[in-house]
C-alpha cells in the first residue's frame, strides 16, 4: 500500500513546503535590480527638472525683454544687428532662501522686413547647464508701424 500511496503523490508534496537559500537569493537580485533602475530614474527626473526649470526662466526673460520692445514708440526701436549677450541672473528659492543663481545671456536683434513699415525683432537667451553647455531659448515677433 505504501508503494501505490507513493507513486501517486507528487515527489514534491513529500518535501517539505516553503523556499530554499537559491530561490531567496534570486528573489532578492530581481528586488535590488528594480531598486537601483528606480534609483536611476528618480536621479534622471531630479536633473530634467532642474532642466525645466531654467528653461522656463528663460521665456520669462524673453517675454519681458519682448513686452519692453512692444512697449518701445516706433521711432525708439532701432534697427540693429545682434547685440553683445547681457548677463542676467535668476535666483533658483529653497526652503532656506535663495540656493543658486543661474547666469543667463540676454542679446536682441531687429531688422526692416519693409522699410518704414515693419521689423522683425528677435531675442535669445542663453545658459549653460552642467553637462549642455550653450542651451538657448529665443523668441521672435513682427512689429507694424500703426502710424504710416
Amino acid at each position: 500500500m505504501d508503494e501505490l500511496k507513493r507513486a501517486t503523490t507528487p515527489a514534491r508534496a513529500t518535501r517539505e513546503a516553503g523556499f530554499t537559500l537559491i530561490e531567496i537569493m534570486i528573489a532578492m537580485a530581481i528586488v535590488g535590480f528594480g531598486l537601483l533602475a528606480l534609483a536611476a530614474m528618480q536621479l534622471q527626473a531630479l536633473r530634467f527638472g532642474s532642466s525645466g526649470k531654467h528653461v522656463s526662466q528663460a521665456a520669462v526673460i524673453a517675454r519681458v525683454k519682448m513686452e519692453e520692445f512692444q512697449r518701445l514708440p516706433w521711432a525708439s526701436v532701432a534697427v540693429a544687428g545682434w547685440t553683445a549677450p547681457v548677463t542676467q541672473y535668476a535666483a533658483v528659492e529653497g526652503e532656506g532662501g535663495t540656493v543658486n543663481e543661474q547666469a543667463y545671456g540676454l542679446s536682441w536683434r531687429v531688422a526692416d522686413l519693409i522699410a518704414n513699415r515693419t521689423r522683425a525683432i528677435d531675442v535669445q537667451v542663453t545658459w549653460d547647464e552642467p553637462g549642455r553647455p550653450g542651451r538657448s531659448y529665443s523668441l521672435s515677433s513682427v512689429r507694424n508701424n500703426g502710424g504710416v
